[in-house]
Order: C-alpha cells, then structure tokens, then sequence
C-alpha cells in the first residue's frame, strides 16, 4: 500500500488539467481517538474531513465510520493528501448496515495524509455523525503444522479485519486445503447478516478488494482463485457465511493449491476475515470465532505410458476431485469416455444418495491440476446421469492431467467410469463394426478387450488389438446397431438416431448418433450429416456416398 498511485501526489500542473475542482463545502479536522463528531453536507457538496495520525503508533489499521440521520450519502477515503471524490478516491464504502457506512485501510508511514469526504445524494441537508479509529495492525501466521492451523479469536471487534498469512512447505506437491469459519458465540445483532473469509496470493490484495478500492488492479499472476469454478467472485471471496438457525455461523470451503510457484518460491497467501459491524457503541461488540484451516496431500495416480487406461468403478464425495497423470508416446487420436456408473455401492459413504453429476477436464499443463475448462485442451463441464463420449485430437504433448470432479449435493454421492482409447487415424475414425472389419488391419472391440471401454475400432498398432474381435469373426449378431446397415446417406439422415460420417478419402458410413447428437456414438469424422444438420444438405450427403470425402 505504501507504493499505490493514491500514496503518489500528483503534480500541479497534471492534476489542474485532469482534476475537476470539486465543490467542497468545508474542511474539518478530527483526530483519531476522538469523540463522534456531528457534522452535515448540503445536496451535491462534499464535507472534508483531514485526520490527526500523528499519535497513532504504526502500523496501523485505520477506520473511519459514518452515520447518517435519515439521508443518503457517500464516504469516500484518500492517503495522498488529495480532496477524496467520487472520481478521484482511494477508497469507498461498501460496508453498509443501516444508515452506517465504513471503511478500513492500513497506514503503514507517516507520509500518508488520510483524508474523508462525505457526499450528499439527496435533495436536502444531510446531518451525520462521524467517528475515526485505529487498531494495531498484525499479520497472524498459520504455518503448515502436519496438515492443521488454527486461530479462535475471543474477543473479535466486529466491524474490523482480521489478517492472516498461510505458507507451505517447499515440497513441489500439492496440497487440499479446506477453511472452516465457525462464529462460536450466538449473534443476537439483527442488522448483521454475515461473515466474511477473503483469500488472495498477496497482503495488499487481500486488503483492498475487501475495502473496496477501485483504482487497484489485481496482478495477473494472482487471478488463480478468480478462474476456479464454485462460489468464487471477482473480489476474492472464498465464503461469506450467513446466519444460522441457531444465530451460528459455520462456513466450509475447498480449494487446491501447489506447494511451489514456477519461480520455486513457497505458496503463500493471506486472508482477511470481516464482520461488518453497526457504528461504534451500537449493536454487537464482539464476534467471537475460530478459523481452522486442514491441509493434506493430493495423490495423482499415474495411469501408465500407453496412452490408452480403463478405469474400475471410482466413487466421489459431494465435490470432491480425482486428479490423474497419463502419458503420450504417440500422435494419433484419444477416445474419452465418461460414464456415471449406476452400481450403488455406498461402503464407506453412509446414507448419502447416489448422484453421477460429474464434470471432466484433461490439461497439457502437468505444473498445475486441470479444475477449470480455461486452463484445458478438452472437458466435459456437465455430465448428468449419462454417459458423455468424444473423440478428440491428441494433443502435441508428452503427458497431460486429469481431473474428475463431483458436482453432486452435500448428501449425495458420485461413481464414474472413466475410459481413454488412443486410436489411429486409419482404422480409429471407424465408427461401426462393418466399416472396422472392411478396413485393412482393422479390429472391432466390443469392450471385452484388456481396455474393456466402449466398442471402438482398433489399429493393428495399438497395443489392445490382439485381445478385439479379430476381422474374420465378422460383426456379433448381439450388437444393436440399426444405422450400421443403412447403405443409402439419404436413407441413412432421414433416421432421427443416425448420422452420415465421412473421412477423407474413405468412402462414407452410416453411424449411431452419441448422446449428444452431434457427432458418431464411436469413431470421429471429417464430415457429419445428420437431419439436424444445416449447413449441409442430404444432397450433399448422397454425394458423399457416391464419392470418397475430398473428391465429392
């Protein structure tokens, strides 16, 4: 704070040009420490208020709070010595509870000239009561403590923060890490609704997004907590926790972190707790709580060096996250499958319901945990109670991550079944048995292979081949494939459940649709007709019949 651009006069000349002059109706002088002042503002005037710090001991949290009689205005808060407005301000209040209006910032040197102003919105006098105040200001550290840090505050002043800094060992691992926010005194404070935990990877971070401070932009390197999917918001807010019936607060949340930045440099990060609290005197004085903060190692399963894995049934708490690593030797095409498996098997779960709602995100970037689709080459946001299938160009990659989440409620539970098929380009884009067989070196598995995924076509090269169907067992009588005989394309798109696929240079096949409907059950192609299609006509979908794809 003490380097910001409000800490930073500007000279005359500059903000004579920029600045408009505003219409301040008087300057006062109120020392921290003092009794509420009364003072009052006409319509569209700005009353200046300039604070005594000098007996403050540094630093210090500064606070200045006003209360308004049965009118509207704003408070506004500068350290740079300037007239706060509304368009040139450090801070503004955000901390409304009834009439009363507050805002904290810390002063860290003497060089910082902390000024109010408070506007009138209305259309008459605004009589109001202002009151400024200062605490010590202290960073209370939580290290890492095997898995577990604590701090139970007795004796919390509501209507102030609470700062805390986290650290993690230098291991390069990575860490879950669960905040539970527990208010362990009844609140008996009506006008007060809730309790804040912010978090951000720096102090001044974790300060002014709390305090509303427009003119400081995030860095970039800090905008990991913004891009996680969930509860959080463009102010850091990791939970607010709202009033009980009991009059109790209690606030659990999760998020995921590595030990290590890319610099090599421990993880830290702060984190403000607030209550907002009425003007000095009135209400609740105290909010008592304790802050717990668990943390434990996540395990990445390695799933081999194939590129191709089948996983058994996986079962998922209510939001919790499977994290897996996998290599690529080679290019070619993944098969991604997703399924909710229905199986209950609810051992060690309780009386919790089964829910498969389930998302998937698959990243090249093995330095971070795929949870987000920005940060991802392929994901499944959304997967409810069905099976979610896709085949996907291999990334130009060595390895990628994995990440399987359950979206289910606190009382219900997830299973998954999680396939992943490296096909090649001559025989994987096959999308049914018939077009398999016909291809050169060619297999169709039905899923009883040593992958035991859904049926694809496979390569002679892949390394599942010789356990699928070998070619001249010809197709099962037991496979329910109605597109699969449709030889005619138009015949073929006129079918609501089919779809004409087409591969370069290959003759065209008749497909099942996937659950989607936008693309074959198996297989992948480089054109895809169906009788949803608009951008391409059945005629056009005959004259892929009559001529392989790039010639029609």
């Amino acid at each position: 704070m003490v380097n910001s651009r409000w800490s930073r006069p500007c000279s005359i000349l500059l903000c004579a040009l920029i600045v408009r002059v505003p219409h301040v109706e008087g300057t006062e002088n109120i020392e921290i420490g003092d009794a509420p002042q009364l003072s009052n503002a006409s319509r569209a005037t700005y009353t200046e208020f300039v604070l005594g710090t000098s007996s403050v001991e540094l630093p210090a949290w500064i606070k200045v709070s006003v209360k308004f009689e049965g009118c509207i205005a704003d408070l506004f808060l500068s350290d740079n010595g300037a007239t706060p407005t509304r368009e040139n301000h450090g801070w503004s209040s955000t901390n409304t509870i009834g009439q009363t209006e507050s805002v904290i910032i810390a002063l860290e040197n003497r060089q910082q000239q902390v000024r109010a102003s408070v506007f009138s919105t209305g259309y008459f006098l605004c009589r109001f009561t202002i009151f400024a105040q200062a605490r010590p200001k202290a960073t209370i550290d939580l290290p890492y403590g095997d898995g577990f840090a604590t701090d139970t505050q007795a004796s919390f002043e509501s209507g102030w923060l609470k700062l805390y800094q986290f650290s993690f060992p230098s291991d390069q691992s990575y860490y879950k890490v669960t905040f539970k926010l527990n208010a362990t005194a009844k609140i008996v404070q009506s006008s007060r609704q809730s309790m804040e935990l912010r978090l951000a990877k720096s102090e001044e971070t974790a300060i002014n997004v709390q305090q509303n401070r427009p003119g400081y932009v995030v860095p970039t390197d800090e905008h990991m907590f913004l891009e996680s999917e969930g509860n959080r918001d463009t102010d850091f807010l990791l939970m607010k926790v709202q009033r009980g019936v009991a009059d109790r607060w209690v606030g659990l949340d999760t998020l995921y972190v590595r030990s290590m930045d890319a610099t090599g440099a421990a993880t830290r990060f702060w984190m403000t707790v607030f209550v907002p609290g009425t003007f000095p005197g009135q209400g609740d004085l105290l909010t008592p709580y304790t802050l717990d903060v668990f943390s434990t190692k996540v395990a990445i399963s390695h799933l081999g060096e194939r590129g191709t894995v089948n996983l058994g049934v996986k079962s998922l708490a209510s939001a919790e996250w499977h994290f897996y690593s996998m290599s690529l030797p080679a290019s070619g095409f993944l098969r991604v499958q997703l399924v909710g498996n229905d199986d209950v098997d609810n051992s060690g779960i309780g009386d919790k319901v089964l829910s498969n709602m389930l998302s998937l995100y698959l990243s090249t970037d093995t330095s971070a945990l795929p949870q987000v689709a920005q940060n991802s080459f392929f994901s499944f946001p959304l997967c409810v109670q069905s099976e979610c299938t896709a085949t996907i160009t291999a990334p130009d990659a060595d390895a990628f991550m994995i990440g399987v989440h359950s979206l289910a409620a606190s009382d219900e539970f997830s299973q998954y079944h999680l396939s992943i098929v490296r096909l090649s380009g001559d025989c994987g884009w096959r999308p049914n048995c018939k077009t398999c067989n016909a291809g050169g070196d060619c297999a169709w598995c039905t899923g009883g292979g040593t992958i035991g995924a859904a049926p694809y076509c496979s390569s002679a090269l892949d390394p599942d081949y010789a356990t699928c169907d070998s070619v001249a067992a010809g197709c099962s009588a037991g496979i329910v494939d109605e597109c699969m005989d449709l030889t005619s394309a138009c015949g073929c798109v006129a079918n609501a459940k089919c779809g004409w696929c087409g591969r370069s240079l290959e003759q065209g096949t008749c497909a099942m649709k996937s659950d989607h409907g936008d693309g074959p059950n198996s297989g992948f192609c480089d054109v895809w007709i169906d009788a949803d299609s608009t951008e391409v006509t059945c005629e056009r979908a005959c004259a892929a019949h009559e001529w392989p794809i790039g010639f029609a």
